[in-house]
């Protein structure tokens, strides 16, 4: 796809250290542009809305970078976590601006260069 980089899912799982990546289809790219909209359809996606505890293991918790993050344009590195609130298990959605956001868009491949550390 010509004018969306890194179509890329990352998917960690805490409870088995398991990385595995997947490529989005463009029709999704298209449909949810942004870290916003693709997060939305994650988060939807991959639970059962009112069967998910937010405080279980099945929750995600999703981290997006926004479509011009790693670009020159000014005010462009926007971050967005969506997950389930724990406060009432409904929808939950942080959004911060800063360097994060660039790194997690150049970022490549990470299986096998990372260590995944978890706190019991």
């Amino acid at each position: 796809m010509k004018n969306i980089p890194d179509n890329k899912i990352l998917k960690v799982d805490l409870r088995t250290g398991e990385i595995s990546e997947e490529l989005i289809k463009e029709q999704l790219s298209r449909k949810f542009i942004g870290a916003r909209g693709i997060n939305d359809w994650l988060l939807y996606s991959s639970m059962e809305p009112g069967k998910t505890h937010p405080l279980y293991p099945d929750n995600v918790t999703i981290f997006g970078a926004g479509l011009l993050a790693g670009t020159a344009m000014p005010a462009a590195g926007r971050l967005t976590i969506t997950s389930l609130n724990a406060l009432n298990g409904a929808y939950g959605e942080s959004s911060s601006s800063g360097y994060f956001a660039t790194e997690l868009r150049n970022t490549d491949n990470l299986r096998g260069k990372t260590t995944l550390t978890t706190i019991p």
